[in-house]
């Protein structure tokens, strides 16, 4: 299944089912333009002008509504691939997921024991985090640095969606299930009364996939039980995606040979 959610290249989610109709209709117009792939300048006149004519009509534009906040991602990613835009300082996305994450940047550095004010000059872009200090934090938020090429900050945005295809899915569906192992792998070197807390701190899961598990170990089951349920159900979905990708391309060759 696809996780109905646009992710900036800042980190932050936003739900695409959240949108209005009208939102939705207007982001799917803008994705076409994107995977056009416009000079940045005339992407970010073209989204404002159509925004303003089919989405605020006059009104007050909502710089910090969801569509928004895309649409200038989506500019971004066009800026950054041509060369003219730089990409966002990793302090830039550590603040995104801190807000995202936590209630307040106190409560982070009361969970990692790093200085408050210290953090603040960080994220303010006049300090920089010693080596240790960033991995404390990565730790904390449950995220890994991950290298990317140029031209990935655009093909990235630019499946947000796409149909998917079997293979697609199938891909998917491993990498939900690589996850999830991995959270099992943690959970076993924790004492059964604390693995509970793991479902906490987001970072390693998408949201919308840990608000799920964190819903049934609420409603009374297990941690235990829960994830084992997790694991069988996405092993059944790969099982049955992998027959459908085996049928899909045995269908193909017959094409092809006929």
């Amino acid at each position: 299944m696809r996780n109905n959610v646009y992710r900036a290249i800042t980190g932050r989610r936003y739900d695409l089912d959240a949108l209005t109709p009208e939102e939705s209709a207007f982001l799917r117009e803008i994705m076409d333009l994107y995977r056009r792939r416009p000079d940045w300048a005339q992407f970010t006149r073209e989204w404002i002008a159509h925004g303003r004519a089919t989405l605020w009509k006059g009104t007050r534009v909502a710089v910090g509504a969801p569509v928004y906040r895309i649409c200038q991602d989506l500019a971004a990613r066009l800026g950054i691939a041509e060369g003219r835009v730089s990409p966002p300082d990793y302090r830039e996305r550590i603040a995104d997921l801190i807000e995202a994450r936590f209630r307040s940047r106190y409560d982070f550095c009361k969970k990692t024991g790093i200085d408050e004010g210290h953090l603040s000059r960080v994220l303010g872009s006049k300090k920089h985090l010693a080596p240790e200090t960033l991995f404390k934090v990565l730790e904390a938020l449950n995220v890994e640095i991950e290298l990317v090429e140029r031209d990935e900050v655009y093909e990235l945005a630019a499946r947000t969606l796409e149909a998917e295809t079997l293979v697609e899915r199938l891909s998917q569906t491993q990498r939900r299930l690589d996850r999830l192992l991995n959270l099992k792998a943690r959970a076993d070197n924790m004492p059964a009364a604390k693995r509970r807390q793991l479902l906490e701190v987001g970072g390693l899961f998408p949201d919308e996939e840990l608000d799920a598990l964190k819903a049934k170990v609420e409603a009374g089951d297990t941690f235990d039980a829960v994830l084992a349920r997790a694991i069988q159900d996405v092993l059944d979905e790969k099982a049955q995606l992998a027959h459908a990708v085996e049928s899909e391309a045995m269908s193909a060759r017959q094409l092809a040979a006929s």
